[in-house]
Order: structure tokens, then sequence, then C-alpha cells
């Protein structure tokens, strides 16, 4: 089977059971043999193909629970277990590390699992998000190889953003992916410690605990603990000043049925444009896994705290003027208007605490799944705006309070800016008339007044503190009647959030000099609370009858969130909003071909409405209604023994688009959030397309893949051409940062101890601004790796291995359609050490 084509395969995740049933699997080659159980078994398996290559599976025959059933399947096969939740098995070779493949009974969507050379040809400095990007139809951007801008990082599906994509780790929801106040999936998990990642494109599982996903689900999925022991050491290093370290430690079985595993790193790394900015580093998680009777227990947790320097954007006049320089400066030059892009400046600073446990029965034809998580992130968002807020009237011709400090002031209402203070701290009088050297407005402007005036400037902090708890249950059924068999599967999905948001104002000490700022804010702009409890049930039937399986499902979304001001007019707004029932439903064909299955399926998903619309009127939050989008998906899939692909057609449509109207319009950036506007349901996106993956594994341990997406993703209108300008979206264009064109193409050799490969991915022209006014044009990456198993040349070095990675081998430079620079050629070395 296999290694890199099967990985295109389409799994199943819709009809997977754990519960005695009638198994006849014949003694074959562990491809086709696997591949059989899966079928039988109706749940999804992964397995690599150079594991398979050469062994047997024995025959299995009775009426068995599935782990049993799995358990004499491999049994002294040299392939063991390397997790099964009852739905779902990842074997492999039971002495080496595996390519990813998937095999196993089919669902109504497309899905496309990541596979293990696509995670080592990335830095293992990396983000888990950076492995996305040779599936087909997904676009991953960020601001360097290393994904360390948070705020820079962008993920495109069909014309869907990042907001509008569900994400689980483990199958538990991330709580969001907002930049202010939500967490992507590389603060829960780090890449050294991800099993694979599974991308339901457009139609997520109808049990996915997302209300993000109109344009499906990233599940990213954490490994299980090894069946030995061993202690791994990763050193790294590389360009930019990385630095890693990292140390994870595998108990082996420490109790009947248990595993765990702990690791920790702690790593760095400068900017790359001009090395000022630096992003630090600490992630420590632990993983469990135990057998308690007939129950089965996972337990996660882990810790993550990032310190992160930001990236500016670009243009494309800019770019072809330089395209090395962004738009912030590496040095502080002491006038406030210029200080204002310091990279060191703009910051994002994030603590996620996160962690989950779950238990898993079987109860004769039942199987449950309970599963209890927890989440904090605290954190905080920095810049440096040139000037202090005029908040107190403190006279004409009297020191400001806001730069003598210590005073705070709490209120949303200011008197102005203040740019300038004599030596005393009253504010300095701009010379009538003046004008400013070129590039620097008046105001900023040093030679515009007294000789003896002091600059000013304001660091400004939003700090975050947000908390959930929550709760999943999971139900299935199965049971033949005769020649069908019916699944039924129902579940509940509840979450209790809470968020405080403060926003306060602190003066930088000495302006001239750097960005130290006075610990006593002289100003505090808000202080907010937000709740949300969210509420999700689903229930779906899949009949199965020879080779035609069909599914129908229903799930509905309930969610209640509240707003309290606890400074200023003290306003209270609460809003109530549930989503009608989502229906969906599929076929799947097993064709007489061997391997080929047709599917088709459709699905309505929902988005909740976002934390920020509440501090509107309430007459309008009222009428605001979720956003939703309709799925349409017809496919096929081949799953050969050498040869593997699939093709999707798609549809979709994006209805109810929540956009800010804007009444008022500010110049600059908007520090103050002057900027006033109602939120609307305007207009949507339409997006058809196709997505296709082929693969082929040679022998000898070599393998090509690659993947194509044609996506026409355009905007609709709201019908009123002028609302339509307002808003700056050009009704009929192509959405931005959705290039129609996108392709990858990948080889890799594994042998004797060597791994390499290289991948290329193409990226067609893209639109910058939603008024497709500017436009980033097509790029080629390519990134490659190779690796060598050093205990194969010495035994002495049993253990020991090293990987070269090479991001952006060719150095192409280009501009992506978030408006950054694209990442220069980034090498790494890492060494591995396991004991």
């Amino acid at each position: 089977m296999s290694a890199i084509a099967v990985a295109f395969c389409v799994p199943s995740v819709a009809q997977a059971q754990d519960q005695a049933r009638s198994f006849d699997v014949a003694e074959q080659p562990a491809s086709s043999g696997v591949r059989e159980f899966a079928r039988q078994a109706g749940i999804q398996v992964t397995l690599a193909g150079r594991d398979a290559e050469g062994r047997k599976t024995n025959r299995v025959q009775g009426d068995l629970d599935t782990r049993e059933a799995l358990d004499r399947l491999l049994a002294g096969s040299g392939l063991t277990v390397v997790s099964f939740d009852g739905k779902a098995a990842i074997l492999g070779n039971a002495q080496a590390d595996s390519d990813i493949v998937v095999t196993g009974g089919a669902v109504t969507f497309a899905n496309n699992n990541v596979t293990r050379p696509m995670i080592e040809r990335q830095s293992v400095l990396s983000s888990v998000n950076d492995v996305l990007n040779e599936l087909p139809g997904v676009l991953v951007t960020e601001a360097d190889a290393f994904g360390s801008s948070d705020a820079a990082t962008a993920i495109s599906i069909r014309g869907f953003d990042t907001l509008h994509i569900g994400a689980t780790i483990d199958g538990i929801p991330n709580g969001g992916s907002r930049y202010g106040g939500g967490s992507k999936a590389n603060r829960y998990l780090d890449v050294l410690d991800l099993e694979t990642v599974n991308v339901s494109q457009g139609t997520a599982d109808v049990s996915s605990p997302s209300n993000e996903a109109l344009a499906g689900t990233i599940n990213y999925i954490s490994s299980d603990p090894l069946g030995d022991p061993r202690l791994r050491v990763v050193l790294a290093g590389g360009d930019w000043d990385a630095r890693q370290a990292y140390v994870r430690f595998d108990t082996g079985e420490i109790a009947p049925g248990t595993r765990a595993w702990v690791s920790g790193l702690s790593s760095s790394v400068h900017d790359w444009i001009d090395g000022s900015g630096q992003t630090t580093r600490s992630h420590i998680a632990a993983k469990i896994t135990s057998q308690l009777s007939r129950v089965d227990l996972t337990g996660y947790v882990s810790f993550d705290d990032a310190n992160e320097s930001e990236y500016g954007g670009s243009s494309p006049a800019n770019f072809a003027k330089n395209p090395l320089v962004d738009t912030l400066i590496g040095n502080w030059v002491g006038i406030p208007y210029f200080d204002q892009y310091y990279r060191s400046g703009s910051r994002a600073l994030r603590k996620n605490l996160f962690g989950y446990l779950k238990a898993h029965t079987e109860m004769g034809e039942v199987n449950l799944t309970l599963t209890g998580y927890g989440h904090r992130m605290t954190g905080r968002g920095d810049y440096v705006p040139p000037y202090l807020v005029d908040v107190t009237n403190d006279g004409v011709g009297a020191p400001n309070s806001e730069y003598l400090g210590g005073k705070t002031v709490y209120s949303a209402g200011n008197l102005g800016n203040i740019y300038f203070v004599m030596p005393n701290g009253a504010t300095a009088t701009k010379t009538p008339g003046c004008v400013a050297p070129a590039g620097l407005p008046a105001d900023y402007a040093p030679s515009c007044y007294p000789a003896n005036a002091v600059p000013v400037q304001s660091y400004r902090h939003t700090h975050y503190d947000y908390s959930r708890l929550g709760a999943l249950v999971s139900l299935d059924w199965r049971h033949d009647f005769g020649g069908f068999t019916n699944v039924v599967r129902a579940g509940t999905w509840f979450e209790h959030g809470r968020t405080n948001t403060v926003r306060d104002w602190h003066k930088l000490t000495d302006a001239r000099v750097s960005y130290a700022f006075d610990g006593q804010p002289y100003w505090v702009q808000y202080d907010i609370d937000d709740g949300a409890e969210e509420f999700m049930y689903y229930v779906e039937d899949v009949l199965t009858y020879g080779r035609l399986s069909g599914r129908i499902g229903v799930k509905q979304f309930f969610i209640d969130q509240q707003r309290q001001e606890r400074t200023n007019t003290k306003l209270h707004t609460d809003m109530y909003k549930q989503s009608d029932p989502l229906l969906s439903f599929g076929l799947t064909y097993a064709t007489p071909i061997e391997g080929l299955e047709l599917f088709g399926g459709y699905s309505k998903n929902f988005a909740g409405l976002q934390r920020n619309l509440l501090g509107g009127d309430q007459r309008l939050l009222d009428l605001t209604e979720p956003e939703t989008a309709r799925n349409v998906e017809l496919g096929a899939r081949y799953g050969g023994r050498n040869l593997q692909g699939s093709l999707t057609l798609y549809d979709v449509n994006f209805e109810n688009r929540i956009i800010l109207v804007p009444s008022t319009f500010i110049t600059g950036i908007d520090y103050l959030n002057q900027v006033s506007g109602l939120y609307l349901n305007v207009g949507g996106i339409k997006s058809r397309g196709v997505e296709a993956a082929l693969a082929y594994h040679f022998p000898g341990g070599f393998s090509l893949s690659g993947s194509y997406s044609y996506n026409r993703s355009k905007y609709l209108g709201s019908g009123n051409p002028a609302q339509d300008k307002a808003m700056g979206v050009t009704p009929g264009v192509q959405v931005a940062n959705s290039p129609k064109t996108m392709f990858n193409i990948a080889a890799d050799w594994h042998r004797n101890g060597w791994k390499l490969g290289v991948a290329s991915k193409y990226v067609g022209n893209s639109f910058i601004d939603v008024a497709a006014t500017s436009e980033a044009k097509h790029y080629v990456v390519t990134n490659g790796y190779v690796g060598l198993d050093l205990g194969g040349i010495d035994g002495l070095l049993k253990g020991m291995g090293i990987t070269i990675t090479v991001n952006n081998l060719t150095d192409e430079r280009y501009l992506t359609g978030t408006g950054r620079l694209g990442t220069p050629r980034t090498v790494t070395a890492a060494l591995t050490l396991d004991f």
C-alpha cells in the first residue's frame, strides 16, 4: 500500500464503532488485510505503506469486539496499534516511525490527512499549522518559516478565512481563532507531539464541536504514548538565530494498559527582516492513556507561554521597491511618528493552559464517550501610539496629568491628543502654518514646536483573561438487520466561557530614548466582561446495504451571550441566538472496481456571533442573524495498492455575512477605535471549485504525490452600491487571499536509514483587499529535507539522527494575499537523540 498515495484517500469518521460484531478476514498481505478489516469494522484506519510492505496479517473470524479483533489481526505481524479510540485506529511499525496513510470505510465529504513526510518537510521549530499547506484547497500564510507571529497567520479554505474554519485538538474545540482573545492550535500542541491533522473541507462531521465551521473543521491529533520507554532529546538551530531544545519521555506501560508521555521545549527566534524583534516560547505537555476494566481513558494537558514580536505588512508598490522591508523599523529614533512602527513595540503575549479527560466504553452494541475539558488564556497585545491621549482637563497652560503620572482615569471619552510637552509638562504649542519635512505630518514634527519641547508617546496594552469549561457526550448504537447495517449516533456539546478584556494606556517614560513605560496607566479606556453559554446537539443515522451507504443527520446550536461594561456607561447587552436545525445527508457507493468509491453530500453549517458584536445597540443585536453556509460536494476516491487518488467538486453558498458598515472614517492607525458603524448581515460569498489529489508509491521507498485546486470564490453584494462601496466590497470579484489556482507536487525517498524529500507549491494571483484594488502575484515555494539515522552508520550512534530542513529552497521573493512579505530561504538543522 502506498505511503504517500493513500494519504489522500478519504477516511471514515462517521461509521466508527467499537463493539462485538462478526468478522471474517482472511490471512493476507498487510495492505489488503488492514483495508478489509477497516471495511468490516466500519472504522478509519491509518497505516504507512512502507510499514505494510513484506508483512502479513492474521485471519480473524468470529464475533469479537473491534479492539480484540484488531489485536488478533496484528499479532506477530510486526505492526502495533499506536492509537485507538473506538472510532479510528492508527497503526505503525513496532520498531520505527512511519509515514501516515489512510484506509478504511467511506464518508460523504472531502476529508484529508497530513502525512509524515508533510510534517518532516517542516522545521522542528515550525507551527502545527505549517503542515497543512500541501493538502488540496488549503492555503496557510505566515510571517516566517516558524509561525512565530500569530497575528500574521492566516488559513484559507475555499474562500473562507481563519475565523470561519473550525479547529479542534483531539476533537476538543479550540475556543475560537481570533487574534484578540482566541487561540489557534499552535497554542495547544507542538509539531513534535503531533501525530497527524485531519482536514474536513467544506462539510464537517456532524459531531464536530465548533461554531465557526462554515468551511469545515481542522482536527489536530496528538500522538499517543509509546508502548516501550523512551527518552527523546531534540536540539535544533538555524537561520535568524533560531534555537530550540525539546525533551520528551515516554513511560512505556507503567501499569496494565496504562502509558504516558511528558514533553517540554524552549525556543527563540529573531525576525528575518532586521533582526530587532525576538519571539520566545515555552511549551509543556503530557498525555496518558489507560484501560480500566471496560473503560478507555485518555487525558491531555498543555501549557504554552509565548512572547511574540510582530511583522508589518507591505503593498505591491512597496514590494516592487524592496521585497525585504515591511512597514516596521528596527531602531528607536526618538520621533514618535516613526517609533509607532518600532518592531519590538508591537507584541503579543499569551499564556494558554488546556486539558481534557476522555472516557470511552462499550455496552453491547452501544458505545459511550464522555469528555470534559478546560482552557484558560491570559495575555496582552501591545502597540505604541505616537501621542498621549488627553483624558483630563488640566487647564490651559497647566502641566498635563497624563505626563506627570500618578493618576489613572477610567473613561471612554477623551479631549484629543498630546504630541509634545514643555519641560514642565504643559502642552507645547505648534507653530502656526508650520510646514513639516516630507513624510512627517506637522503635528508630529519636532521642527514645528519650540526647541525645548519634549515628544510624548503611549504604550497601549489590551489585556485578555479568557476561561472556559466544557463537556462532550457521544452515543453510538450499531445493529445488523439482516442484510442491512444501521448506525445511530447522537451527542451533545456544552461550553461555558468567560472573558475579561481591559485596555489601558501607559506613558513612555522618555519617548526620546526607548519604549520603556510607566507601570501605572494614565488611562483605562475600557474594562469589559463577556460571557457565553453554548449548547449543541446532533443526531445521525447511517444505513448500509451492500455497496451503498446513506446517512442523514441534524444538529442545532443554542448560544446565549452577555456583555457587561465595568467602567464608563456600564452598558449591559445580551444576545440569545439559535440556529435552525442544520440538516446534512449524503451517499457513498463502493463500485465493482476494487478501491473505487463515489460519494456525495449536503450540509448546512453555522457560525456563532463574535463577541465584538455585543458592543452595539441592543435593538440591532436582536436583528442580527448568525452566519450560515450551504455546502454541496460530489466526488470519487480510489485506493489501490500503489496508486491513490481523489477528486471533489463543491459548491458553497455563504449567507448572512456580518460586516462593519462604517458611518465615519479616519486616517492613520485607529488606536482609539474611532471608526463607528453598524454590524449588519450584508451579502456573502459564493464558492465553486474542484480539488484533486494523486499519489503513487514505487518500489524501493520512493513516492510521488500531488494536489490541485481551482476555487472561484466571489463576494456577493448587498444590492446597495453605495453600501457596498462604504464596506469596500466589489460584488463579483475574487475573495481576498483566495487564489483561484493552487497545485502541489512532492517526492520522497526513505531507505537504509536515509530520508529525503522535496515539495513545491504554486499559489496563483490573489487580491489583498476586498475591493480588489491590490493584487499579490503568483509564486512558487519549495521546501525540502534530508535526514540520516546515524545508527545505520555506526552501532555506537544508535538512537541518533540528524535532519536538515530548508524552507523556500529557491529563495523565492513574493507577497502573500494577506499583504505580508513571503518568508525567504530558511535553513534549520535538528539533532535527535533517543535513549
